[in-house]
């Protein structure tokens, strides 16, 4: 009698205790935390308990037990804290891995472009280019980086939406954010812009950089501190020299954009308008000194002839433009152009010039109350061309297989030149008289 009175009680007291194990199991594989603990255990997480039964075991076991209710109701409460702080976490690292990041690329730029109804300085750079015969003739309009590379952007379908599949170039890219959006880029771009006003640029002077594979020409634009006011600033009053209008936009930019200070990194930023690349630096001097000889065809081009006897294109920058291009073959289009100042009138701005060259006569455009404006879809400058022609592809290719050279002198080896006929008999006849020299050492030495 006594020895079933124990078996009795060590069976209630196993059934009390897997009930009570597979209960608390219920409660925690219940609760919204059971697939981050899984996770955890996998990275070797602290976590209190692991209890990994299956639901084909509560069905079996613990449908039938008495107890059941009563102790998951207690297990329940107990975990119910810990649950909830193991939620906010998880929460905020669902936020932190929905976030895409700040990616840049070198298809997307923020610049700045001579505005598109000033004809005149369209045309000259344009005839400028051309005779330098400029890779990016087709690519690229006349410009003035100032955040390059910038960030990539969102699907151009939905500018306004705030989840896109995929990037501007086709690519997959997780759900954008609010702040990646296209319209909040141009809202982050204009609070910047907005504290600038508008001002004009004098391109005259050239300039060149480079070295002994690469070189470029570009035209440097003098940022003028005239604004549109009629009352001009007495320059004795001012105690210390001011930064150019240009550098100040280019730093508030910065200011807003941290990750996109690319052009100010590099030993200092310098403001340059690139007419043309060149496989070195002697070939881009000798372009210089043509453009800047008085006999050449080129100083009628890039001269503007005023009444103060300076010779310069002059526009006004009264707004900045966010491009993108598609490929590798793609043509920066416009996005959007975002605008200098608050509601700032250039019409009285930039008096009219006399231009004796019938070819580029056109009066300066006057241009009041820019707004900014997001294109949709994005559209291209109406001076750049259609179609890139052979020649401009051809000089593209040139200019991409010497970026390659120089990138593979950087810490991969050159690829081998193959040599010719003469070169390889003659590598042929002193490895034949070398063997010989060795093998007439070897009989004197024996």
């Amino acid at each position: 009698m006594f020895t079933k009175l124990l078996l009795l009680l060590g069976v209630t007291c196993v059934t009390i205790q897997k009930s009570f194990t597979c209960a608390f199991s219920v409660a925690y594989t219940s609760s919204s935390s059971w697939h981050q603990h899984r996770c955890r255990r996998r990275r070797n997480l602290p976590n209190s308990c692991y209890y990994m039964a299956s639901p084909r075991f509560f069905k079996e076991r613990i449908a039938s037990s008495t107890a059941y209710q009563l102790v998951r109701r207690r297990s329940f409460f107990a975990m119910k804290s810990a649950s909830e702080n193991l939620e906010d976490g998880s929460q905020t690292e669902e936020e932190h891995a929905r976030k895409p990041p700040l990616t840049k690329v070198h298809t997307v730029t923020v610049c700045i472009v001579p505005p598109p109804d000033n004809v005149y300085v369209w045309k000259a750079l344009s005839e400028m280019r051309l005779r330098l015969k400029d890779p990016g003739f087709y690519r690229w309009p006349p410009h003035v980086n100032l955040m390059y590379p910038f960030l990539k952007l969102p699907n151009r379908s939905n500018i306004n939406n705030n989840s896109a599949d995929t990037d501007a170039d086709g690519h997959s890219s997780p759900n954008s954010d609010d702040e990646y959006s296209i319209s909040k880029i141009v809202e982050q771009l204009e609070s910047s812009t907005r504290k600038i006003t508008p001002f004009s640029i004098r391109l005259n002077k050239l300039g060149t950089f480079g070295g002994k594979r690469r070189g470029v020409l570009w035209l440097h634009p003098d940022s003028s501190d005239e604004l549109l006011s009629q009352t001009k600033v007495d320059r004795d009053e001012e105690p210390e020299e001011e930064p150019s209008p240009l550098i100040q936009l280019l730093r508030v930019l910065e200011d807003t954009f941290p990750v996109c200070r690319d052009q100010s990194q590099k030993g200092g930023f310098t403001p340059h308008m690139t007419l043309s690349h060149f496989p070195s630096i002697d070939e881009a001097l000798h372009a210089k000194e043509r453009m800047e000889s008085p006999s050449s065809p080129f100083i009628d081009v890039h001269r503007n002839s005023t009444n103060d006897g300076h010779d310069y294109l002059e526009f006004v920058v009264d707004r900045i433009y966010l491009l993108h291009r598609k490929g590798d073959d793609g043509q920066f289009l416009r996005v959007a152009e975002i605008a200098l100042g608050d509601n700032c009138d250039t019409s009285n701005y930039l008096a009219s010039t006399s231009n004796n060259n019938e070819k580029y006569a056109d009066p300066m455009p006057r241009r009041a109350m820019v707004e900014t404006k997001i294109f949709d879809p994005p559209q291209a400058f109406p001076d750049m061309p259609n179609q890139e022609e052979e020649w401009v592809y051809q000089e593209r290719m040139l200019l991409k297989s010497r970026r390659r050279r120089r990138g593979r002198s950087k810490g991969i080896r050159v690829p081998r030149i193959p040599d010719t006929p003469e070169v390889i008999a003659e590598k042929r006849a002193q490895r034949k008289a070398k063997k010989e020299g060795l093998g007439t050492s070897s009989t004197v030495r024996t």
